[in-house]
C-alpha cells in the first residue's frame, strides 16, 4: 500500500490486514504472526520519523529493513547491497571448493561445478536485482571472472574475455 499521509496508511492497512485475518478464520486457514513482518520501502532521500504500528489481531508485527522473499534479500530503498553480499558469499566458497578440484578434475567437469554451484546464484531472479549500480556489482564481476579462472585453469592475472570464449560461458555482468 502506498499513500502520503502515513496516518492513513497504517489506519487503512490495519484494517486491510484484519479483514485478510477473517478471510483466513473463514476458510479455516492460518497465518504464522512470528514469521510475518513488514518494510516501508522508501526512496533515500525521504526521512519517515513516524512510528508505524501495524498490528493482526492486535497482534504487533514487526518492522524490518531487510527480508528475504523467495530467496532473494530484500532492502527497504532496493539498492540490494543485502542481496549481492549473500550472493558473493556463496559464490565464494563455490570458488573456494573449485579451486581446490581444479588439482584433480579436468576442465569439463570444472565447467559443470561452475553450472551447479556459481551460475545459479548469479542468475537467480538477476532481471530484478541485476538492474543496480554498476559499483554494486563488481564484486560479482570479480567472482565470475575468479571462477572462470579456475575453470580453465589459466593463471590469475589472465584476461577474462578470451576464456569466456574458450569455454563458451556467458559474461553476466557484460557493461
Amino acid at each position: 500500500m502506498s499513500h502520503k499521509d502515513p496516518v492513513y496508511l497504517v489506519a487503512s492497512f490495519n484494517f486491510e490486514l484484519n479483514k485478510l485475518s477473517d478471510w483466513f478464520k473463514t476458510n479455516k486457514l492460518s497465518s504464522n504472526l512470528k514469521k510475518t513482518s513488514f518494510m516501508l520501502l522508501k526512496a533515500k532521500q525521504k526521512r519517515c520519523h513516524f512510528s508505524m504500528q501495524i498490528c493482526i489481531n492486535e497482534q504487533r508485527i514487526e518492522q524490518v529493513k531487510e527480508t528475504v522473499f523467495l530467496g532473494v534479500v530484500l532492502d527497504k530503498r532496493l539498492v540490494w547491497k543485502p542481496r549481492i553480499s549473500h550472493v558473493a558469499r556463496k559464490i565464494s566458497k563455490s570458488i573456494g571448493v573449485m579451486n581446490r578440484a581444479r588439482l584433480f578434475l579436468p576442465k569439463h567437469y570444472l565447467r559443470t561445478l561452475y553450472y551447479c554451484s556459481v551460475y545459479p546464484y548469479l542468475h537467480y531472479c538477476i532481471i530484478v536485482w541485476g538492474s543496480t549500480y554498476k559499483t554494486n556489482l563488481r564484486r560479482l564481476v570479480s567472482l565470475q571472472k575468479q571462477s572462470i579462472i579456475i575453470i580453465s585453469k589459466s593463471s590469475f592475472d589472465s584476461h577474462s574475455d578470451p576464456i569466456f570464449k574458450e569455454l563458451e560461458l556467458l559474461n553476466t555482468f557484460r557493461y
